[in-house]
């Protein structure tokens, strides 16, 4: 195992040729990491809808009840068994290589929230097939970013499925 301490003082050296992409390795690694940690340690409920603010909650709540076109369970979503095949490919990316592109995962949380008859169980299944495939799984990181993917991003601008899932726009 290597620290972010080590990588952070590797990819500094490269600053001078490279000033963005380090900014933003630096940014992503130390500043997100923290936040995600903190956010973990100090919440409670960090793993349920319980957890976000009042006004996710309100929002994810009054668009409950939002007829969903499609309802998967978790093993049509493990097995990447869903009418999407760009969202088939990015799951089945995950469970063979532990990762996908970050835009991908995006997508990927988002059409969960779409796709599933609750946000709970919208959170819960990102969670789990996070957790049981990406390389981030099980990490405070992985965490907050199936968490800020499914709930709070979602409710920020509008869309068909719960009105407020931002890059949920459907493609039918």
């Amino acid at each position: 195992q290597i620290s972010v301490q080590r990588c952070v003082l590797v990819v500094r050296e490269h600053k001078t040729k490279y000033t963005e992409s380090v900014n933003a390795f630096c940014e992503e690694v130390i500043v997100r990491r923290e936040l995600a940690d903190n956010f973990c340690f100090y919440n409670d409920k960090y793993d349920s809808i319980e957890g976000t603010n009042d006004w996710a909650r309100i929002t994810l709540n009054a668009h409950r009840k939002d007829k969903r076109q499609y309802i998967y369970s978790r093993e049509e979503l493990s097995e990447g068994l869903t009418h999407d095949e760009l969202w088939n490919s990015a799951q089945l990316q995950l469970v063979k290589d532990g990762k996908m592109h970050g835009f991908l995962r995006m997508y990927w949380a988002k059409k969960i929230l779409e796709w599933t008859d609750t946000p709970e169980r919208a959170l819960a299944d990102a969670i789990y097939l996070n957790d049981r495939y990406s390389l981030d799984g099980r990490d405070p990181n992985g965490f907050v970013g199936m968490y800020r993917l499914t709930v709070l991003d979602c409710v920020l601008s509008l869309a068909p499925c719960l009105c407020t899932c931002s890059g949920c726009t459907p493609l039918y």
